[in-house]
């Protein structure tokens, strides 16, 4: 629909032509300047259901993108519980394998016992089976003659000795069944060592896979959450909120200058922030839970700077943490005092501005050269203390520190 502005105009035109076309000239030129004038408002209305499009497809596009990015976070979230448990399983696994081993030898042991028992009792056998040998060829009347003993005794010694025998042989039997019985046993323990070393192969294989596809996501996300600011960016430039892709690059020239941090670091810094100084907050002092001190400074600044706190824009709060942070660089008001010598030192602003990109970048970059990010090996760790303050080893800052490091590589064939 067209705006009661353009409604007006177009009655006046109406009014001008109607008078116009009273002259002989006017009714010469009036269909001309009637189908310019229609024709100009044609253009804007075509014009504007153009930019109407172009937004309306860029809000699908991120709409698309942003879910794409949740369901791509649902599947890492997925494989890296499967990773876990993969990982849990493999220990196991290990642990039975050792004890398994260890019980082999045990049972390789006793058996090594066992046979050391069969020799003695087969050499003891052996010498009763000599002795009855013996005894065997001597013609038992004969011996018992010449003895001079009573026929039980000869009777009572050859029973022994076929009794000791036979005890002998029912030992030699029980220890070859023992050593069965082992075998077996040891048998068991091979299969099972077999098994589980199949199955430990099976798990270190597929902990392969898994972790294949938790850097494959990771990396799906990193290039979906540069696809989605990227789009921010256009919807922002579509909206006219967009700031100067060259006064983005001069600021952090200048800042890059004055603190030695890499340009591109800091833009990737800059990205990820405040979408290149666009998107510096989304509510007011009342909505932030900031606190009393940071709200104490928050109105300091504001009145050093003849802002009006009550509607000056910050960020809004997260569902773990509070909101607050100012302008460019993401500041908190805390913060932000403790930085503003050096950046007024630096850009020659008195006070300086957060919400002010020479200022705000200028800030972020003196921030990050404190925290290292002078030297290429201390980005990621500067941009996660950014985020995270001292403990930087969450993953939550680790994967915040991925995204800058991402954008500071990537964002300019990505804004091209």
């Amino acid at each position: 629909m067209l705006s009661e502005r353009k409604k007006n105009a177009r009655k006046n035109i109406f009014a001008s032509f109607s008078r116009l076309k009273k002259t002989v000239f006017g009714r010469k030129v009036g269909l001309v300047f009637f189908a310019v004038i229609f024709a100009a408002f044609d253009f804007n209305l075509i014009s504007g259901r153009a930019l109407a499009g172009h937004i309306s497809d860029t809000k699908s596009s991120i709409s698309k993108t942003t879910q794409q990015l949740q369901q791509t976070q649902a599947q890492l979230q997925q494989s890296q519980v499967q990773y876990q448990v993969n990982q849990h399983q493999i220990v196991s696994t290990k642990t039975i394998l050792t004890q398994t081993q260890q019980d082999i030898a045990a049972k390789e042991k006793e058996i090594d016992d066992l046979n050391q028992q069969i020799e003695n009792n087969k050499t003891l056998l052996a010498g009763y089976i000599q002795e009855m040998s013996i005894n065997d060829q001597t013609d038992p009347l004969v011996s018992f003659a010449s003895s001079g003993n009573s026929l039980d005794s000869l009777v009572g010694n050859y029973d022994q000795m076929i009794n000791v025998k036979g005890k002998i042989l029912d030992m030699v039997n029980q220890i070859n069944q023992q050593e069965n019985d082992l075998s077996g046993a040891k048998s068991q323990l091979a299969d099972k060592v077999a098994q589980n070393e199949q199955y430990l192969a099976t798990k270190q294989t597929q902990q392969v896979q898994v972790a294949s596809t938790i850097q494959t996501a990771q990396a799906t996300i990193a290039q979906l959450n540069a696809k989605l600011s990227a789009l921010q960016s256009q919807l922002a430039a579509l909206l006219g909120s967009g700031v100067s892709a060259k006064d983005i690059m001069d600021a952090a020239k200048i800042a890059s200058r004055a603190t030695g941090v890499d340009k591109d670091f800091i833009i990737g810094e800059l990205v990820v922030e405040s979408d290149m100084g666009k998107f510096t907050g989304g509510c007011i002092y009342s909505q932030s839970k900031m606190g009393s001190t940071n709200a104490s400074i928050f109105k300091s600044v504001c009145s050093s700077l003849n802002l009006n706190y009550k509607t000056q824009k910050v960020s809004c709060p997260l569902s773990y943490g509070i909101g607050g942070a100012m302008g460019v660089a993401q500041f908190m008001p805390s913060t932000w005092v403790g930085y503003e010598s050096r950046i007024s030192a630096a850009t020659g602003n008195n006070p300086p501005n957060p919400w002010s990109l020479a200022d705000g970048v200028t800030g972020m970059a003196i921030k990050l050269a404190a925290d290292g990010a002078t030297s290429k090996h201390g980005e990621s760790d500067a941009a996660a203390r950014y985020y995270c303050g001292g403990n930087i080893n969450r993953a939550v800052c680790q994967n915040y520190a991925d995204k800058v490091m991402y954008w500071a590589d990537n964002y300019q064939q990505l804004m091209n």
